[in-house]
This record gives C-alpha cells, sequence and structure tokens, in this order.
C-alpha cells in the first residue's frame, strides 16, 4: 500500500559486437574460413503475482518491462594462392523459440490505483556483413552466407483470478520494433577457373 505512485520497472540493454576474421597467403594451396555466432536470449519481466497486493490509492500504478538488443557481426576472409577457395559465415539470433521474453503483467494479483498502465515493449537491431575474397593464378573459390533471425515474445496482459481497479485509465500496450541489414558477398580472381 502506498500514498503515491507505484512503479515496477524492469530494461535490458544488451549489446554484441564481433569481429571473424582470416587470411592465407601460399605458393600452391590456401585455404580459409571465418565463422561469426552471436545469440542474445533474454527474459525482462515486470510482474504482480502470487496473491499480491498493491494499492495505490488515487495515484498511478505502472508496470514496465523494456529491452534494447544490438547485434553487430562481420566475417570475412581473404585468400591468395595458386589455388584458393575460402569461406566467411556470419549467425546472429536475438531470441530463439520464444525464448527472448519482454512481460509486464497481473497474474494473480490484486491491483488498485488512480491509473493502471502495464506497457512492454522491444527493439531489436541486427546488422550482419559476410563477406570472401580470393586471389588465384589458377583456381579460386569462395563463398559468403549471413543468417539472421529476430524471434521476440512483447507481452502484456492481465490473467488468473487477477483484480485491477482504477478510477481513471487501465491501459496494456505492448510494442516491438525489429529491423535486420544483412550483406554477403564474395570476389574470386583467377587465371584459369573462378
Amino acid at each position: 500500500s502506498s500514498g503515491g505512485a507505484v512503479e515496477l520497472r524492469a530494461t535490458s540493454h544488451a549489446t554484441i559486437a564481433s569481429i571473424a576474421a582470416s587470411g592465407a597467403l601460399s605458393t600452391g594451396f590456401a585455404g580459409n574460413g571465418s565463422v561469426s555466432v552471436n545469440l542474445i536470449d533474454n527474459t525482462v519481466d515486470a510482474h504482480v503475482s502470487g496473491g499480491a497486493l498493491v494499492d495505490a490509492g488515487g495515484s498511478a500504478v505502472i508496470l514496465h518491462a523494456s529491452d534494447v538488443s544490438t547485434i553487430d557481426s562481420f566475417a570475412g576472409n581473404v585468400g591468395a594462392a595458386a589455388a584458393a577457395i575460402g569461406a566467411a559465415v556470419a549467425t546472429n539470433a536475438i531470441g530463439t523459440h520464444g525464448g527472448h521474453r519482454i512481460l509486464a503483467y497481473v497474474d494473480d494479483g490484486d491491483v488498485r490505483g488512480g491509473s493502471v498502465s502495464l506497457s512492454a515493449s522491444a527493439t531489436s537491431d541486427i546488422t550482419s556483413a559476410a563477406v570472401s575474397g580470393a586471389l588465384s593464378g589458377a583456381f579460386s573459390g569462395n563463398a559468403s552466407v549471413t543468417l539472421n533471425e529476430i524471434a521476440s515474445v512483447v507481452d502484456a496482459h492481465i490473467s488468473d483470478t487477477s483484480d485491477v481497479d482504477a478510477t481513471g485509465l487501465i491501459g496494456l500496450t505492448a510494442s516491438d520494433s525489429a529491423t535486420i541489414r544483412s550483406l554477403a558477398g564474395n570476389v574470386s580472381i583467377a587465371g584459369t577457373a573462378a
């Protein structure tokens, strides 16, 4: 019980910056590769549950969960030889199989206030590049692959036997903003076959 506003906020800022690079130089055969694998899988949670009572009188009750997750990833390689092959692979994921969860909820709880606000928000951003290059007097071959996934659960809800009372507004909002920027490229130069 409180004479003023009650606020419960959970916030996560997860950032990964990754570089994987390789190079090979040979008078005969050269082979190389680079792999970058990155995963963010968080649970960000603001809730009232288990029969808890939150009473703000005539003031606001605010439950807010927010997540900002960023992955910047680069994989690259270069090879120079009489015969050269190479590969660059970048794999990035924010959330796998619903594991990245941003939740604001009342479950089997009693919440009273002048207004009640439950909000969950997610901003996910992946920037990924995989670049491969080969220079050869005879044969050269290379490949670049970038795989990216954003799979977030963003949820604001009232459930079970909850009792939520307000003299004013009761608001529930869930918002998700996801962006993926991806580049995969390769260059092969050979005197015979590329």
